[in-house]
């Protein structure tokens, strides 16, 4: 019995990186479909774009933030879409590795995000946000500043 335990134990993490790399692909296949079905549709699904000009910034704090209103990017419109499915391959690695530690029970940092009205821009943390959706979590934790 000793072994089995030993034998399960040395296999997990291959196991939930191997999860965390299908589930990659999925958000992945998900994105590239999505960016086709707009292109045929003539609707856009990229994500929306902080405004350049934003005036004066104020800290509000930490807080948890609906996922669901997080809807743009500081800075990369063209690596996540409006759903935040992940565009391009280059970011497997950081996605999978996000996607482990959260599925390990891991606590991350908290995603920067900047309000606007009613909506949030992320500042850092555009992978957590990819793999909380892909997780099906309502809320990430996040550091605010308002605009």
């Amino acid at each position: 019995m000793y072994a089995d335990a030993a034998f399960n134990i040395s296999f997990q993490p291959r196991g939930a990186r191997r999860r965390a790399a299908a589930a990659f692909e999925n958000a992945y296949w998900r994105g590239l479909l999505d960016r086709f079905w707009a292109k045929l549709t003539g609707h856009a699904h990229r994500l929306l774009t902080l405004p350049a000009r934003l005036g004066e910034q104020h800290f509000i704090g930490a807080q948890a933030v609906a996922v669901d209103r997080i809807r743009g990017t500081e800075n990369r419109s063209d690596d996540f879409d409006a759903d935040f499915h992940p565009l391009t391959l280059t970011s497997r690695d950081r996605w999978v590795s996000v996607f482990t530690a959260w599925s390990k029970g891991a606590a991350l940092p908290p995603v920067e995000l900047v309000k606007v009205r009613d909506a949030y821009f992320v500042r850092d943390g555009h992978h957590r946000i990819s793999v909380a959706r892909a997780l099906g979590r309502d809320y990430v934790d996040a550091i605010v500043v308002e605009a």
